[in-house]
């Protein structure tokens, strides 16, 4: 069967021009040391039971402590919270180092200053192309007041209620 693809380069440029929400997943290993990523994949997938995905690329340092978890948290960044977002997508740094964090009940570290947080039981790991896909059942959310971060065209932006010269209602 002939399959037809488009390069990564075209796939990656299109998909930027979706809008979508900044998250960082944390998660600790074995041993209890903290890890975590920065998702930009993330979705509610059911409301009853209520279920989350995100996905992380296969070649992350921290694949091996998501793939063995029993679970994870899912933070929805704030506008302001940049700095968190990058520090969380680097690469071969420690990306708690300076940050004051708690855990959860269960022994998840959690970030501060988050818009949400979302702590989830691993559902099921489901792999997809060069990513895995991490389907959580939510266990525990709360939510604080705020502007999400925003990130849109390889940056963030901010949501501002003011609609640009060129939007049409539909």
């Amino acid at each position: 069967m002939l399959t037809e693809t488009i390069s990564s380069d075209l796939f990656r440029a299109t998909l930027a021009h979706w809008v979508s929400g900044v998250t960082v997943v944390t998660t600790t290993d074995a041993r209890g040391r903290s890890h975590g990523f920065t998702a930009s994949s993330f979705s509610s997938v059911s409301l009853d039971p209520p279920l989350v995905l995100v996905c992380l690329d296969n070649s992350a340092n921290c694949f091996d402590a998501f793939d063995t978890s029993d679970g994870f948290v899912v933070h929805l960044l704030a506008r302001g919270q940049e700095e968190l977002a990058g520090r969380f997508a680097s690469k071969g740094t420690d990306k708690f180092t300076g940050l004051e964090t708690e855990r959860s009940a269960r022994g998840l570290p959690l970030l501060p200053g988050a818009l949400a947080r979302l702590e989830c039981r691993t559902e099921r790991r489901i792999p997809g192309g060069d990513h895995l896909i991490l389907l959580g059942e939510v266990s525990f959310a709360e939510e604080h007041e705020g502007e999400p971060l925003v990130y849109y065209r390889r940056g963030f932006h901010r949501l501002d209620g003011v609609a640009p010269a060129t939007s049409r209602a539909y």
